[in-house]
Order: C-alpha cells, then structure tokens, then sequence
C-alpha cells in the first residue's frame, strides 16, 4: 500500500500520535487521588498488578531456558511481565468514559485504583530501564536514574510553575491563547526527544 522508504515517516507519525495520546490522557490524570483514596482502592490496585504480575514472572521463570538470550535476561523478563500486568490510566479511562461512568463510584473507584497502578507500572519500568542501562555498564544506570531525576524536577519545578502562571494571566471565561497551546504541544515534542535520548 505504501512505497517501502514511507515506512520510517509513517512509524514515526504513529510514535508522535501515541505521545500526544499518552499527553492527553496524563493531563486528565490527577496524581493527588493516591494521596486521597481509600485503602480498599490500594487493595484493588495491589490485587490487579501483583497477581499477574507474579503469575507472568513465574510463567517466564518456567520457560526462561526456552527462550532466545535477549529475552532470557532478568531485565526483558522484568520488563515484559510488567507491561502486561499493568492496565494504563489511558485505556481504562476512555472505556470508562465511553461508557458514562466518569462521576459514578465504580468509575472513580476503576480510576483510581489505575493511577495507583500506573504508579507502580511506571516504578517496574525505571527499575527495567536502569537494569538495562546498567547490564553492560553500572555507571550508565547512575546516569540514567540522576538525568531522570533532572528531568522529573524541571517538569515538576519549572513547567509546572508556567502552567499555573498561564492560567493565573487567562482571564476567567476567556480561551488560552494560541501561543500557549502552541508552545506546550512543542514541550511535549521537546519531552519525548529529551527521554528517547536517555535510553
């Protein structure tokens, strides 16, 4: 359908898509539900990553002599169970959304125990990052834990500071300006190029 040398334009369109989905879908996140929610919610997060995640990795042990050497390494294994253990916030709030159940208990309860999961899900994928950075060199995971750290802070300190001066200089009922829209849809562009560098 496509001439072969569009195939790295259109993976790359399809990455840029993906990013902006993820965006989207971290905007509509709030984080402080993990501070808020009850300890039921954590019971439920625990319960739907920790047993498919155990069952995985057994699985995985059981057939590790099996598989080919780039997978049989502890930090694919990790790497692997670990996505699949985990339902991201972004699936499961469009089903939720889909279905009208935003505002509803069971909707806030889905919700919530996904950002507790998601929590979890991405701790399991730096811990898998910097064992595979760490593998061939150890001083490469100390370099991608602080750059991390680095990037965690600017985004936290620095972005997030714009964001709220944004909305303070807005005035109440009026549209963000298209130079703001612009300039945070370059930031994620600028943040997805700035982490596809670290690994």
């Amino acid at each position: 359908m496509f001439p072969d040398n569009a195939d790295y334009v259109i993976k790359n369109l399809g990455v840029m898509g993906f990013m902006y989905f993820l965006f989207m879908a971290g905007v509509k996140m709030d984080l402080t539900l993990v501070r808020r929610v009850d300890k039921k919610h954590w019971y439920i997060a625990l319960v739907g990553v920790l047993v498919p995640l155990i069952g995985s990795l057994t699985i995985a042990l059981m057939v590790r002599k099996s598989l080919e050497q780039g997978l049989a390494k502890a930090s694919s294994i990790w790497g692997v169970t670990s996505s699949l253990a985990i339902t991201a916030f972004p699936v499961l709030y469009s089903i939720v959304k889909e279905l009208n159940l935003v505002s509803s208990e069971i909707g806030r309860m889905a919700l919530s125990s996904a950002v507790i999961g998601d929590v979890i899900g991405i701790t399991g994928v730096i811990i898998f990052e910097a064992t595979k950075q760490g593998e061939h060199r150890p001083i490469a995971a100390l370099f991608y834990l602080i750059s991390l750290a680095v990037f965690m802070a600017s985004i936290m300190g620095g972005v997030r500071q714009a964001m709220l001066w944004i909305v303070r200089t807005t005035p109440e009922g009026k549209p963000v300006d298209q130079i703001y829209v612009i300039a945070i849809l370059l930031s994620v562009m600028v943040s997805g190029f700035s982490l596809t560098c670290l690994v």
